[in-house]
């Protein structure tokens, strides 16, 4: 592709045509989405629980449904590399994820065993993994550098409040509405979340310039020789291995026998949900940080370094394990830098996604940001947790995230200097033209 052909792709381009109206899309979108998800994974533990299912089914249908999460990179490639009609590269996609979730649907209002709940799941996840994918190329095609911190708050806050509000009101309402009814508001979630993401103007690509410049074999490797999306990689895995603690929930409830207790195990479920509503704040405050301090090595760095203070408050939940309120501040506070730091990583991920290929390398990002929180997170602190306690585990643990902000000081010149990102386009080009 010549580089005049790609001006879509350009910083000027995309200021040129930006419109406010897109951060309220982006809020609504996520704020959909993650009532869809906290949504539809009440409804399946609920149900399994009526019906009995044994855990080993229950790891199942959980590891099968997880399955279209890993496919979004192909689903990024598809988007970027397939134009349906006048539609453009984005919108069909969008369009698919609704016609999609029809079906999760009905096999979720005409059956009431574990088989009809495994597909119907399955299905409602793979409608999620296209219009996400799918949204999040979009935001990369359209959102100008010095708006990808506000964008992601928009993103991340929107999404957090929705899994927040969607994790509550389902298990309180099957009972007082009915399932039924329950599955049609879940249904409408899914539908409006990327019905919403239409109103998003893109720029034209025909299949004839995809044929004529960006051909997939050429374009693939300039993917994955390019330095940044490397880093980028590295830095998701690092980042979200170091912030997440997925492990220290079940620890409390075993280890301090909260299990045992109904009170506690009630209150526990609170705490989280309050939680969330932390991951949502930081969200949002995160936008506004880096616009105050600019999104520099050294705003990233303090952030996480103030992330990594916000572990130590455990340390009052550890000497009063019997105390429910001090559960619920300390998670709470570290909530907020942990959604301080997932708007860090997706600025990143938004920043170093490539031109042209923006749908399969953010996907390609986010998706290995499973393996973080699947291995270095858990299998850290389901090592340490028994040995060290909690605040010592986390602090152990958060220096994967430490380990991130070294890869992105490698790159950071990179994708900050307006000399240097010209030039990598005019490298991206030359390869995809050879």
């Amino acid at each position: 592709m010549a580089l005049d052909a790609a001006s879509i792709f350009t910083d000027e381009y995309k200021a040129k045509h930006w419109q406010n109206k897109y951060l309220l899309v982006e809020a609504f979108f996520y704020f959909m989405q993650g009532l869809f998800l906290a949504g539809i994974a009440a409804y399946g533990a609920v149900r399994m629980a009526e019906w009995a299912i044994p855990l080993a089914q229950q790891a199942t249908l959980n590891a099968l449904t997880g399955i279209p999460a890993f496919l979004k990179m192909f689903m990024g490639l598809l988007t970027d590399r397939v134009v349906v009609g006048k539609w453009g590269r984005r919108k069909p996609y969008l369009i698919l994820s609704v016609l999609l979730a029809f079906p999760s649907y009905i096999l979720y209002l005409t059956t009431h065993n574990f088989t009809g709940l495994l597909i119907g799941q399955t299905l409602a996840i793979l409608t999620w993994a296209f219009a996400d994918t799918t949204l999040d190329a979009l935001t990369v095609d359209i959102t100008p550098k010095e708006l990808h911190s506000k964008m992601q708050s928009a993103a991340q806050g929107g999404r957090y409040l929705g899994m927040a509000i969607g994790a509550g009101i389902v298990p309180v309402l099957g009972p007082i509405i009915g399932w039924t009814t329950v599955i049609v508001i879940i249904g409408l979630f899914g539908i409006f979340m990327p019905v919403s993401a239409l109103v998003i103007r893109e720029g034209k690509i025909t299949q004839a310039d995809l044929k004529g410049g960006m051909a997939l074999g050429p374009m693939l490797k300039v993917v994955f020789t390019s330095k940044a999306v490397w880093m980028g990689i590295f830095i998701s895995i690092f980042m979200f291995g170091g912030i997440s603690s997925n492990m220290v929930g079940n620890y409390v409830l075993s280890n301090f026998h909260w299990a045992d207790d109904p009170f506690k195990l009630k209150w526990y479920g609170i705490a989280s949900t309050i939680g969330t509503l932390g991951t949502m704040i930081g969200a949002m405050s995160g936008g506004a940080l880096f616009r105050r301090f600019k999104f520099t090595l050294r705003a990233v760095g303090l952030f996480t370094g103030i992330f990594i203070l916000l572990n130590l408050p455990f340390l009052l939940f550890e000497a009063n394990p019997d105390n429910v309120a001090i559960y619920t501040v300390v998670t709470f506070l570290r909530n907020i830098g942990f959604g301080i730091m997932v708007i860090t990583t997706y600025t990143i991920v938004m920043r170093v996604s490539m031109p042209s290929v923006e749908g399969f390398s953010f996907a390609l990002m986010t998706s290995v940001m499973n393996i973080g929180t699947a291995v270095i997170s858990a299998k850290l602190l389901g090592a340490f947790l028994p040995k060290l306690g909690i605040t010592p585990s986390l602090l152990v643990v958060s220096l994967a995230a430490v380990v991130a902000v070294g890869f992105y000081a490698l790159i950071h010149k990179e994708l900050d200097d307006p000399a240097k990102v010209k030039e990598a386009m005019e490298v991206e080009a030359a390869a995809v033209e050879a």
